[in-house]
């Protein structure tokens, strides 16, 4: 929608609100005969869903500017004391004839598009029945929740640094632009090449005088990581929005100069290595070893070959694993042993980063297994999922008095880095079946109980905690499965029936 339409929509609802508020000094009233035919009003091809009518009077069309205002990035106010109706764009460069970057809608119609799906999510009705369903749920709540955080943080960034739009079609001319806008990073001056590879590939480097090595050792990591960051969106923003870019920033020669950083695009953001710079390396962990380490000590494990990837971004790192044959037909607890080993191995050159990691098929790049490692504790819902199944066949049926009870099993990662477990069952809590159980089976049901308790313990060292319950989501009993002090083993607690 452009600067014209979006000015004629403004003053619309701004008719709108004039006529809804509360009485002003000196008002008046009158009846008018407006036309209401079920109106759908959209926004950048989106539909809008109103509480109040859209309606036709005098050939004008009115709209509630309260119920559409955040879509437009409008913020409104009405002072009544002075009669005034008072319109803030934000800066929004849909509304403004700015000459920023951010002319650019790619982060705003981004923005927009989580918030649907986030409004969407936010709507499911939640159901006990689902306990699983409920806790993905959550989390993609709470991803797109970051993701917005993260692109407002964006635009943010974009509209305090005001870089000077500008029509650019070639890389030569992204060069001229970078050298005029970015000269110079914290007062060092710097030497700018900015070359086209092919594709959406370009390499970017840069290069500072051997006399300004001092102030570069005074510099932050973060200092510098920012400035190739504002370039990167630069090149985004006004050359190519899929532009990916490689490069380092040297001394003195842009071929045969010492290195003292390096940065990569994977996606949708640039991944850092400092390797080279002395006084970072303290701060700053090292892709290339670990990834060397990795290829060399874990390129073989149980019959599969694998092949290693390693990204950096500040503390934590990113593994992308590619394996080429038997990966498939491992069970749970030797997926987790691999991973184990592969945390132990990054341990050895640094224990104290974080790890997100996905295992991959070799050829079709087809993520197969995705997982985390936050304070030494491991993390995987694709894992849960296996756990799941492999309970479901072990520990699914429960046999006493002659009668059968068949279990399904839900695990989810509880707080504290506990896990939660519901046993769902297919009898009713007053058969006479199961009743027969509460009477005379405790032991028994006991015993059945400890069986998936302690396979989970086995592989996961973690408490548990869950709930029975019959065919009808009614609690049977409650579950807990811990450590009464740190010296002895994990047990379950009494069993107490409801």
């Amino acid at each position: 929608m452009g600067k014209k339409s979006i000015t004629m929509a403004v003053t619309i609802l701004l008719l709108f609100s004039l006529l809804t508020t509360p009485a002003f000094t000196e008002s008046y009233s009158r009846s008018i005969t407006a036309w209401f035919d079920h109106f759908k009003l959209q926004v950048n091809d989106s539909e809008v869903h109103l509480n109040n009518d859209v309606f036709i009077y005098n050939n004008e069309v009115y709209v509630p500017i309260r119920e559409v205002s955040d879509y437009l990035y409008l913020n409104y106010e009405l002072n009544q004391a002075t009669n005034t109706i008072s319109l803030k764009t934000n800066h929004n460069p849909f509304l403004e004839g700015s000459d920023t970057i951010l002319k650019n809608k790619t982060f705003i119609s981004e923005i927009k598009g989580l918030r649907k799906n986030l409004q969407s999510l936010s709507s499911k009705p939640q159901n006990i029945e689902a306990h699983h369903d409920q806790y993905q749920h959550n989390f993609e709540v709470y991803s797109l929740r970051n993701q917005i955080t993260e692109l407002e943080r964006k635009i943010q960034i974009l509209k305090e640094s005001e870089f000077p739009y500008q029509k650019i079609k070639t890389a030569p001319e992204m060069e001229a632009y970078l050298k005029e806008h970015f000269r110079t990073l914290q007062n060092i001056p710097m030497s700018i090449r900015f070359r086209y590879v092919g594709g959406s590939k370009y390499i970017f480097s840069a290069v500072f005088d051997s006399s300004q090595t001092t102030k570069w050792s005074s510099l932050n990591r973060r200092d510098i990581e920012n400035w190739v960051d504002d370039i990167f969106y630069v090149t985004r923003e006004l050359l190519n929005p899929h532009a990916e870019i490689d490069g380092d920033i040297r001394q003195s020669n842009f071929n045969y100069g010492t290195e003292y950083a390096s940065y990569w695009t994977r996606g949708n953001h640039l991944f850092f290595d400092f390797r080279l710079a002395d006084h970072k390396k303290n701060s700053m962990v090292d892709g290339v070893a670990i990834e060397n380490a990795l290829n060399s000590k874990l390129k073989y494990y149980n019959s599969s070959t694998f092949t290693y990837e390693v990204f950096v971004s500040q503390n934590d790192i990113d593994i992308i694993a590619s394996y080429k044959e038997s990966f498939d037909s491992w069970s749970p607890s030797l997926k987790i042993q691999y991973l184990n080993r592969l945390k132990s191995e990054v341990d050895k050159l640094y224990d104290h980063v974080n790890i997100n990691g996905r295992i991959v098929t070799g050829t079709k790049k087809e993520t197969k297994l995705r997982f985390s490692f936050e304070e030494n504790q491991l993390h995987s819902v694709d894992l849960l999922d296996e756990l799941e199944d492999e309970l479901n066949h072990r520990f699914g049926k429960f046999y006493y008095g002659g009668n059968t009870f068949s279990f399904t099993y839900t695990v989810n990662e509880g707080h504290s880095g506990s896990f939660e477990i519901i046993m769902e069952s297919d009898f009713s809590i007053d058969s006479a079946a199961w009743r027969n159980v509460v009477n005379n089976g405790e032991f028994s049901f006991r015993s059945f109980v400890q069986g998936p308790l302690y396979h989970i313990n086995t592989n996961w060292d973690v408490d548990i905690f869950g709930t029975v319950v019959d065919k009808n989501l009614v609690p049977v009993t409650s579950l807990e499965f811990f450590r009464t002090d740190i010296y002895s083993p994990r047990t379950l607690q009494p069993i107490i029936f409801e």
